[in-house]
This record gives structure tokens, sequence and C-alpha cells, in this order.
């Protein structure tokens, strides 16, 4: 297979980076790719370099009567040894190589991105499935009937407390270190804009409100979730009413239009989705190629997703078919 073709289609220009061949587990950040992609276009050329040497070196002495073991030596095996894959000997190593360890590794890598690629995507399809309950609990707050009546407006401000904060706990653990989405831009990206939205200051600042804090609904620094305590809004309904119909029309405003542009096409969430699936395709299409050259490798460890490190594995297992 060519060098070149799986640096493409694995570095740089397939991703904007998960897994570095130093790190297995989880993404390693979004430069990762790019250090995936030139350390192995490099281990690709030293080991056929490597291997192309001992092999010519074992032909020249090689006599009449020790062909067979010679060709067997080709495909990684003893004589008498058998393979799933030819040349690929019951270690898992190609042994015909300079260093299978080395290659072995290698494909270890290659198997870790497949599991943390695959668990990232499903994760990422996940979140911009969900923002969809999201843009409709704010938009709820928007509606003019709401702001008249305090029982029904604060029952609408704890649903979107609870929506969003379901939001936030389903992914909690994804941005953990080893997590799915650790290190991940674009869910980065969605979580912070949503969050930055619901605290703005600067929300109702022409009713006479400074931000959503001012009618009970806030974000936590440390958990990230929103609390709402309904007496600031009970008071501010009292004092302006217009002004707390039209900050949340605002808000409502600011907050779908923002969930709607994350979730579209050609944007954060959809373009690194689209990334994450030419990746997975090059790979399962290459597979028995990549083997044949590398070894097996050793099995993918899980990735943290979702509420359990078995839902990611599970998830990957269920994409390979094994």
């Amino acid at each position: 297979m060519s060098t070149d073709r799986i640096s493409e289609r694995l570095g740089t220009s397939a991703l904007n980076g998960s897994v570095s061949p130093t790190k297995t587990g989880a993404a390693a950040g979004e430069t990762g790719a790019q250090d995936f992609g030139a350390t192995l276009r490099l281990q690709v050329a030293t080991l056929k370099a490597q291997s192309l040497s001992t092999l010519v070196s074992s032909v020249s002495d090689a006599g009449n009567n020790t062909i067979l073991t010679t060709l067997a030596a080709l495909n990684g095996q003893s004589v008498g040894e058998s393979s799933a894959i030819p040349g690929v000997s019951a270690t898992g190593r190609v042994n015909s190589l300079h260093d299978p360890e080395l290659a072995y590794r290698m494909m270890s890598v290659i198997n870790q991105a497949e599991a943390t690629y695959t668990a990232q995507r499903n994760e990422l399809t996940e979140m911009r499935s969900m923002l969809s309950s999201l843009s409709q609990a704010a938009a709820d707050l928007g509606q003019p009937a709401a702001a008249t009546d305090s029982a029904s407006l604060a029952s609408r401000m704890d649903d979107f407390r609870n929506t969003y904060n379901a939001w936030i706990d389903r992914f909690a653990e994804d941005f953990l270190p080893g997590g799915a989405l650790h290190g991940n831009q674009a869910a980065q990206v969605t979580r912070s804009e949503l969050r930055n939205i619901i605290g703005d200051i600067f929300t109702g600042a022409a009713h006479g409100f400074q931000g959503l804090g001012d009618l009970g609904l806030s974000i936590d620094a440390g958990s990230q979730h929103a609390n709402f305590d309904g007496k600031p809004l009970a008071d501010a309904l009292g004092k302006n009413a217009s002004g707390v119909q039209a900050t949340l029309q605002q808000f409502a405003a600011h907050f779908t239009q923002a969930t709607t542009l994350l979730a579209s096409a050609g944007n954060f969430i959809d373009n690194r989705l689209n990334n994450l699936q030419r990746a997975l395709d090059f790979i399962a299409e290459n597979k028995p190629a990549l083997q044949a050259e590398f070894g097996l490798g050793d099995p993918a460890k899980p990735v943290l997703a979702g509420t359990s490190t078995t839902a990611a594995l599970a998830s990957y297992r269920k994409a390979a078919d094994v």
C-alpha cells in the first residue's frame, strides 16, 4: 500500500486530529493526526528499507535446498506455520520485517485510531441530534403568552434548565481526559457557544436587565450546569413584565440560531463528522492490506463515551463487525 496514501487519508488532510502514535486510548487533540501521518510515513519507509535489506541477504545466503524456507520467510512464516492472513505469523507479527515489533505497534495505533474515530463519530452524531431538543426548549421561552404568567414561565425556565443539564450530563464524560471528545474542537465549540449565550450579560440590556441571571437562570462554573431560582423571575415580572418578555425573546432567537448553525451542513460538527467517516472508510477498506504489511496489532482499548466505557467499545465492535 502507498505510504503517501495512508498518511493522506489518516493525516492532516483527513482529520483535524485525534490520535498520536505515542498515545493510545482517546483523542489526543486536534493536532494529533498530523503527528500520526508524519510518523506513519517515516516508519513505513524505514520498515520497508530494513525488510528489503534483510530479505536480499537471506536470499543471497540461501542454498538450493533452502528455497522453501526463504519463501516462507518472505511471508513471515516458518515452514509448517499457518496464519489466517498470508505473511502474518500466529502471534500477529510480520516476521519478514527487520523490526516486526515496530510494525506491530504501528498497527496497534491504527486499531486505536479506528476505535477512537468511531467513538467520536457516534458521540458527535448524538450531540448534534440532541441540539434540536435544546433549541425547542429555548424557543418555548420566547413565546409571548408565557411572559405574562409567572407560574407558566417559571415552569418553562425549569424545563429549559433540565433539558440543558441533561445535554451537559450526557457528554460530560466525553470531555474528560481519555474521553471520546477530549480535545475535539467541534464539540468544545458547541458546548462553549451555548454556555456563553446563556451567560451573556448583554442579553436584555436594552430592556433593563443584565442577562438571564437577573431572571434567575445562571451557569455554575464548576459543574457547567444551569441553575434556576424562581424568585428573581417573579420579582422581574412584577416590575417589568414587558422587559422580561423582550429579554426572553432575544435569548430564544440567539440560542435557536446558534443551535441551527452548529448543526448545519458545512459547519463544525458536520465537517468533523465527514472527516471522521472518510478516515473510517479508508481504514475499513484497507485493513486487510495494512494487517498484511504491519501485522495484526493490539486490539483497541476502550474509549470513554457517554456514561460508560462499555458503550464506546460496543459501538466500535458493532461498527467493525467483530
